[in-house]
């Protein structure tokens, strides 16, 4: 009995020291030669995953069939595609990109009140309400209420340039173009645009594109990255200083003063100060 003890310690003892040889992982760079990361784990290739799924290399008749991370490429699993990748189809990227233009793309999706923008290859569409001009179409028709309003029918807005990055207001909507140039459209009642008036714009045609003026944030300076609330918007800039604008009611854009901001001319540009926080 003693001896049977004994054996079934060292079994199990060999057991642990198994246990503890399995390597997790999110891609192959820690697992051995022969090995790869197969649903967090690595594994020996063509051995399959948890669940029954197909891993890489594994025959599929469809992506459905590949564990998580690898997608169906002419009946064999494959690895998922990164950004900047070449892709046929939406399926082969990764998570948060999608196939635009031959290659795996970021996509942005945000939200504004009553209403979303999506952001995808420099190309950017908005649907919901619309009574400012916030979907940046020219007119104050909502989109995405009737039938035949999406797709290929939703058109595409048109900042001037093709769009890096997005900011949602209340019913404005900001993007940075390409070398950090902003522009803003949709709800102006209290400088949210930046623009030194009170003007809304998007809501009309003839006010994007082109003839949409670009926000002045300063001699020579671009904007990072955007953040807005509800009627105020904020720029991180290329020097690493903030400066915000628009409603300033409770001290919202931090300038030590409760007046809006960017209603006015000579509000902007070099006149804004940068936002002290520190």
């Amino acid at each position: 009995m003693a001896r049977l003890r004994v054996i079934w310690l060292v079994a199990l003892a060999a057991g642990c020291v198994e246990a503890t040889n399995v390597v997790q992982c999110r891609d192959d760079a820690p697992c051995p030669d022969g090995r790869a990361c197969i649903d967090g784990v690595c594994a020996e290739e063509g051995a399959g995953g948890a669940g029954g799924c197909a891993a890489r290399n594994d025959a599929c008749g469809a992506t459905a069939d590949c564990c998580a991370g690898f997608f169906c490429d002419q009946g064999d699993c494959r690895d998922l595609k990164d950004a900047g990748d070449e892709c046929v189809l939406d399926e082969e990227c990764r998570e948060g990109l999608a196939c635009v233009g031959g290659k795996c793309t970021t996509l942005t999706v945000g939200s504004m009140q009553e209403g979303f923008c999506a952001l995808r290859g420099g190309e950017l569409k908005c649907w919901g309400r619309n009574t400012a001009g916030q979907l940046g179409l020219g007119n104050t028709q909502s989109r995405g209420g009737s039938p035949g309003q999406m797709g290929s029918n939703l058109p595409l807005v048109d900042p001037g340039a093709p769009a890096t990055g997005l900011a949602r207001g209340s019913s404005a909507q900001c993007a940075i173009l390409g070398g950090g140039a902003l522009k803003c459209w949709g709800l102006n009642d209290q400088g949210q645009l930046g623009l030194g008036d009170k003007n809304n714009r998007g809501d009309a045609p003839g006010e994007m594109g082109d003839a949409l003026p670009t926000v002045d944030l300063g001699t020579g300076r671009t904007a990072r990255r955007l953040h807005a609330s509800w009627f105020t918007s904020c720029a991180l800039l290329d020097d690493g200083n903030l400066k915000c604008w628009g409603a300033s009611n409770y001290g919202q854009v931090g300038n030590g003063q409760t007046a809006d901001v960017g209603d006015s001319p000579g509000e902007m540009g070099d006149k804004l100060p940068a936002v002290q926080i520190f």
